[in-house]
């Protein structure tokens, strides 16, 4: 049976949730750590109630088989995510989307550094195209105050691509790949529990209460775990072009509902990472398609 077509529907409504918390964000008054509190405490419930009736008695069992990599995936996932609403915060929301748009490319660095895997030479003409790109996007934001912003929006795709690394390291238990939703549920426990640390979390208007569930439950918790579940069934280029629609999405919501406009240099920008991004995956989704005739 083929699931091509089921994975890429999954990443694609990941995507379409992904695309919505910039403007979640956007409209809420609480400030960053109580946004990561909910943020982060939504998403580990929802994982941990999926968790509980997929493994049932044995949840604890499938959180030490992630082992090691799991630990990294669920450090990783948390810094991301934080630096993701940093970063929406002290940018533009198209910086943020398109800047976080090179993961992919550093996921290739980090998978020759740790996976052995050979970097081609398309991806290495791409990596420089796309940074190309993000030194016209910080250009701009030398002017408007935002370089700030737009440093850990490039972070957090960073931090993005060494999750992505450890997913792909995933041990092996009866002759399969461990199930590593439940280091999603930690990064969210993670995140709640230092924010506590930080901020009175409670302290939020009650207009603010929909908006940090919709950031929760439907960005972060339905997001990450459409992605997750639909990556298994798509090769890693082919997810990684399809996440480009989250960069095409995010602002354009923004815009519609907020009028926030992209500047001509971050749009410029962006075109230069996408096309740098597009060129390195369309070709083996070309050929892939040519084979299957």
């Amino acid at each position: 049976m083929n699931h091509r077509p089921r994975g890429i529907l999954l990443v694609l409504a990941a995507t379409l949730c992904w695309s919505t918390e910039g403007l979640w964000v956007r409209l809420v008054r609480a400030d960053d750590w109580q946004i990561l509190f909910w943020s982060g405490a939504l998403m580990a419930l929802a994982l941990g109630i999926w968790l509980g009736f997929a493994h049932r008695g044995r949840l604890m069992r499938a959180v030490l088989d992630t082992g090691r990599p799991g630990l990294v995936a669920a450090a990783s996932l948390a810094l991301a995510y934080s630096g993701y609403i940093f970063a929406l915060n002290r940018t533009t929301v198209a910086n943020t989307y398109v800047l976080l748009a090179t993961a992919p490319l550093f996921a290739a660095l980090l998978g020759r550094v740790f996976l052995g895997e050979r970097v081609r030479r398309r991806t290495l003409v791409a990596m420089l195209l796309a940074f190309g790109g993000v030194a016209t996007m910080v250009s701009d934001s030398l002017v408007g105050g935002r370089l700030w912003g737009d440093l850990i929006a490039l972070s957090t795709g960073l931090f993005f691509a060494v999750n992505i690394v450890a997913l792909r390291s995933a041990p092996r238990r009866d002759g399969r790949p461990v199930d590593m939703m439940p280091s999603n549920a930690m990064a969210g426990i993670v995140i709640a529990i230092v924010m506590t640390a930080i901020t009175d979390p409670f302290a939020v208007r009650e207009q603010d209460i929909p908006y940090l569930m919709l950031i929760g439950l439907l960005s972060m918790g339905l997001g990450t775990w459409l992605f997750t579940r639909g990556v298994r069934f798509v090769q890693a280029a082919e997810a990684g072009l399809l996440c480009l629609t989250e960069a095409v999405l995010g602002p354009f919501l923004v815009w519609a509902v907020l009028s926030e406009m992209p500047t001509p240099q971050a749009l410029l920008g962006a075109a230069i990472v996408l096309a740098a991004l597009v060129y390195d995956t369309l070709p083996e989704r070309r050929a892939r398609g040519m084979a299957g005739r």
